[in-house]
């Protein structure tokens, strides 16, 4: 469970660490839209590297594992742990199903926002579609990194190191293209 915790912590930390960057290609995105007429202009890749290389909005895809704590907790080993332990995995591994439900709404969102990187005419109702579709993700990025802040406090209880988690996090290479894109 404790490295199950600490692969979270670092899912954890990297929500909050890419926030402002993917809040800011989304930003881009919507203030295109609104600034174009019905001809769009197809608009560059987001990440230049790693697997979502090439698209046009694009989200990092972690595993969030829960396995043992669910496995733990069926097998009623997880209540031989400390109370302060056991109230400390149950919210990091709850923190981390509800970003994985979260993760999955992103991927399919990014799925469709990635048309926006081949040269179309836009409709109105078009243009209002992908609006959406994009407040929503500035939305829901914002509470995923939220989420993510708000689970901090549990990872310590256990004693994992917050600033290794984000020391490996900004060492990663899709955590480097997003901030590049975004002071881009």
């Amino acid at each position: 469970m404790r490295r199950d915790a600490a692969s979270v912590l670092n899912d954890m930390v990297e929500r909050i660490e890419i926030q402002g960057c993917q809040d800011g290609r989304l930003t881009l995105m919507r203030d295109r839209l609104l600034a174009s007429g019905p001809n769009w202009t197809g608009m560059a890749p987001f990440y230049t590297s790693g697997p979502p290389a090439g698209s046009t909005y694009a989200h990092p895809m972690r595993p969030w594992p829960t396995t043992s704590w669910q496995t733990a907790v069926a097998s009623t080993v997880a209540m031989h742990l400390p109370g302060d332990q056991l109230d400390a995995y149950a919210e990091i591994f709850a923190a981390a199903e509800r970003e994985v439900s979260d993760q999955s709404i992103e991927h399919e969102a990014s799925s469709e926002l990635n048309v926006l990187g081949s040269s179309l005419t836009l409709t109105p109702d078009q243009k209002v579609s992908f609006l959406r579709i994009i407040e929503a993700e500035r939305a829901r990025n914002r509470v995923m990194a939220y989420e993510a802040h708000n689970s901090l406090r549990y990872f310590k209880v256990l004693g994992l190191d917050e600033a290794k988690a984000r020391a490996e996090v900004r060492a990663d290479l899709s955590y480097q293209t997003c901030v590049a894109n975004h002071l881009a």
